[in-house]
């Protein structure tokens, strides 16, 4: 199975000063502690991603799942913990494949998405920048085509996941 992953962000807010938390299976907690003042994501579980490379390296991440309607919807709105509670990122995945675009609504995090099809091939990424809170509509992101999983990233930390165009992603096991 192939799926969609959001990488963690950096502690000084640049998106390539932290390094991203590989997945050890060393921590199953569900309860996210931030930084003061940060807001972490709360009631996703965490599992592994496994990146295979066109070059057939593997590189494996522990990321948040978001997997029913709800943490789909709601994703990683009012984030403000550029670690993303420590883990890598956040994958979200539907049952069948879909071509929904995603906007960025109360989301303040600059993040970059890739699409990913049911096989583990990148459809498409995109940047995404926060929408304004006194915007009226927010830009959509569409994908390039259908896809069963999105990843979501720290603007820019795409290719630090593995995550390339030649590269096929799958859902691992909890971490």
């Amino acid at each position: 199975m192939a799926l969609a992953v959001v990488a963690s962000g950096c502690s000084d807010g640049s998106p390539d000063a932290t390094p991203l938390v590989p997945a050890d299976g060393t921590n199953t907690s569900t309860t996210l502690v931030a930084e003061p003042g940060l807001v972490a994501p709360v009631g996703y579980t965490a599992v592994t991603v496994v990146v295979t490379q066109p070059d057939g390296s593997v590189q494996e991440w522990c990321l948040w799942l978001a997997d029913e309607s709800a943490e789909r919807s709601r994703g990683l709105m009012n984030v403000t913990d550029p670690d993303l509670g420590g883990k890598a990122g956040m994958v979200f995945t539907y049952e069948t494949d879909t071509s929904n675009g995603y906007w960025m609504r109360d989301t303040p995090l600059p993040l970059t998405i890739a699409y990913v099809a049911a096989d583990g091939s990148v459809v498409s990424t995109a940047d995404m920048e926060p929408c304004p809170e006194d915007a009226e509509t927010c830009p959509s992101y569409p994908p390039d085509g259908p896809y069963r999983y999105a990843v979501e990233v720290p603007q820019g930390r795409l290719d630090d996941l593995g995550i390339v165009d030649g590269s096929r992603v799958t859902l691992g096991d909890a971490c």
